[in-house]
């Protein structure tokens, strides 16, 4: 073969397989003329590109080249991508959620609570102020983590059993720290720092190496299912353990005839109500 015939052998299999490599991935659209973007084989495939595409696939093919060979021409290309695109809403959001380690925060909070109410009974002094500030900023640096996520991932809170877990912390802790202050009752700081602390490290046990800020492929991937029936079985499930840690404390104590009947019926309707609801939707 002429070298010509070869080098046009070349391109035709070049061809085929960026129309095959493209066809499973059609979302990486990178190149934009300013007003709409596109992928660069949108561009040769399909015919998505024009005049104004010409600068930003030049930028980069440019980076490309200068990849590992240049690092003051990728250094200079980068900074004139960056000027092309502008960053997304949720990204500076995901850097200070990165760097706040709330969750990790959260954890240190319930488990100093605990700690102090460990102490207090052993004592024979209970401490009731401390731990529930302790819980509530627990509460609050976990309430922050999984709003952060709602806006950097656009979608409900739950997409993945490490969130789902997350959330059924929140929802155990909201409850308990929320009966506490209605009832003054000790039983709900213990319930809420022990289902706290256990919560969030079961939820880093589950945690997947490098970005957790994925999605599950499911039936009920959509917005809607995740805002409904997910949310609701996720809140039966936290309430199943609320009911579950009042059960083993009231058989350990041997009064659950005596004070300890009407809450832990109340929770274990509320887990019912909320994992029936969430069964049938």
């Amino acid at each position: 073969y002429r070298p010509d015939e070869q080098a046009l052998s070349l391109f035709s299999f070049a061809l085929a397989q960026l129309r095959e490599a493209g066809g499973q991935a059609a979302r990486l659209n990178i190149v934009t003329d300013g007003r709409a973007f596109t992928s660069p084989w949108g561009i040769l495939l399909d015919g998505e590109g024009g005049p104004g595409f010409k600068e930003s696939f030049a930028a980069w093919a440019s980076l490309t080249q200068s990849y590992e060979r240049d690092a003051a021409a990728w250094n200079a290309t980068l900074h004139a991508l960056q000027e092309t695109y502008p960053a997304p809403a949720g990204l500076h959001l995901e850097l200070l959620y990165n760097r706040l380690h709330l969750l990790q925060v959260a954890t240190l909070c319930f488990g100093l609570a605990l700690l102090l109410l460990l102490a207090g009974s052993l004592a024979g002094k209970p401490l009731h102020a401390w731990p529930r500030r302790l819980i509530g900023i627990g509460l609050a640096a976990q309430a922050l983590a999984v709003v952060s996520r709602i806006v950097i991932l656009a979608r409900p809170p739950v997409g993945t059993l490490y969130e789902s877990i997350l959330f059924a912390g929140l929802v155990l802790v909201f409850y308990a720290l929320w009966r506490y202050r209605t009832g003054r009752d000790a039983l709900w700081l213990w319930q809420g720092a022990i289902g706290g602390v256990l919560l969030l490290i079961l939820a880093f046990a589950n945690d997947q190496p490098g970005d957790n800020m994925m999605m599950l492929t499911a039936v009920l991937n959509t917005n809607f299912w995740l805002t409904t029936h997910v949310l609701t079985i996720t809140a039966g499930y936290a309430f199943c353990l609320v009911t579950a840690l009042m059960a083993h404390r009231a058989l350990w104590l041997g009064n659950y005839q005596n004070g300890s009947y009407l809450p832990l019926r109340r929770a274990a309707l509320l887990a019912l109500f909320f994992t029936a609801t969430g069964t049938m939707l």
